[in-house]
């Protein structure tokens, strides 16, 4: 009965997470509307940040309610294999060419940076499994290799939004505050409330679960948490390929694995103030950061290779069992590990 109860609040708050993501894309589709940007750009700033909260909000209650960064860590991860999966997905039932051959150079720029800050995440843990150097940042013991990612994000934001400029994606007119952005706004953060709160459900059931199943936290971050609070990534693909906007959808998802590996991953080493976050990491999930740097590799592989010998082998259809096969590899490996 319990363990029904368990399944229960997971299913219950997926489901709230995907409602809040439907407001969260047609309010960000407003507000990109109404302050010019690009669709890269506001992929990133709002479409990845704002779909991304409940990753930063399991995070929080993983390490400050119930005592559990692992969890925090599994999600994280977890949530970039899916993430990229769910572009083979959109590959594999869109119609016409590969779908990254339809995408625009800025958005291939930013899986390249997302692949970049998983290859760092990697090497961070492997480095503090064997050093424990910290330093107090006001007051809060944080790891100096939790500075260097945000600082990496930061840049990574700036390059891309000069790459979606230099493309002509976006006109110079002057910004006007209408009500209809106003509204967008409000919006926007209600709904980005509710994805949090959530999310933090989500947490509580992830770690009962873990429990009850005498699981490995590791592969329940990994699997259950981070497929529940990839859910709003889902929601905003399903309506930018319906609104035929690839290059939204696709820059959703690499978005969201630049801002799960950098800005999450700092949160989470602020909110485990004792210690560095990156110290209570399972060596296993750098198996995972490979995956995930593997399947982003061959997917940008499939955006340089248009009209080649890669895409009449590979392409069309291959994408999407190629990263299957993958993501489930990585999956029994660290439900055994």
């Amino acid at each position: 009965m319990e363990i029904l109860l368990v399944w229960a609040q997971l299913i219950f708050a997926g489901i709230i997470i995907f409602i809040a993501a439907h407001h969260l894309v047609s309010s960000v589709d407003i507000i990109s509307q109404e302050l010019n940007l690009g669709q890269t750009f506001v992929g990133v700033l709002l479409l990845a940040t704002a779909t991304s909260l409940p990753e930063l909000g399991t995070g929080a209650t993983s390490i400050l309610l119930v005592n559990e960064p692992e969890l925090a860590a599994g999600d994280v991860f977890g949530s970039n294999m899916f993430n990229l999966l769910l572009i083979g997905a959109c590959d594999f039932f869109w119609r016409g060419l590969p779908i990254m051959h339809t995408v625009e150079r800025s958005t291939v720029i930013l899986g390249l940076f997302s692949l970049v800050a998983i290859l760092i995440t990697s090497t961070i843990i492997s480095v503090e499994s064997f050093s424990t150097y910290e330093f107090s940042l006001f007051g809060l013991m944080i790891s100096p290799f939790s500075i260097f990612i945000i600082l990496f994000f930061i840049y990574a934001m700036y390059s891309v939004y000069k790459s979606d400029r230099n493309e002509d994606s976006v006109n110079n007119e002057s910004v006007k505050v209408s009500r209809r952005l106003v509204f967008a706004i409000n919006k926007y953060l209600i709904a980005a409330i509710v994805t949090f709160a959530a999310a933090s459900l989500l947490s509580y059931s992830g770690d009962n679960l873990s429990i009850l199943m005498n699981w490995n936290k590791g592969f329940v971050g990994t699997q259950f948490l981070a497929i529940a609070t990839s859910l709003p990534e889902a929601a905003t693909v399903i309506m930018a390929m319906y609104k035929m906007k690839t290059d939204l959808a696709v820059s959703n998802l690499f978005g969201s694995n630049l801002f799960n590996t950098c800005v999450v991953l700092f949160g989470d080493d602020l909110f485990l103030t004792k210690s560095s976050f990156w110290g209570h990491i399972n060596n296993i999930h750098i198996f995972s950061c490979l995956m995930a740097i593997l399947s982003t590799l061959i997917i940008i592989s499939f955006a340089q290779s248009r009209g080649t010998v890669l895409v009449k082998l590979f392409g069309g259809k291959w994408l999407f069992p190629i990263l299957i096969i993958g993501y489930i590899s990585a999956a029994i490996l660290i439900f055994r590990g």
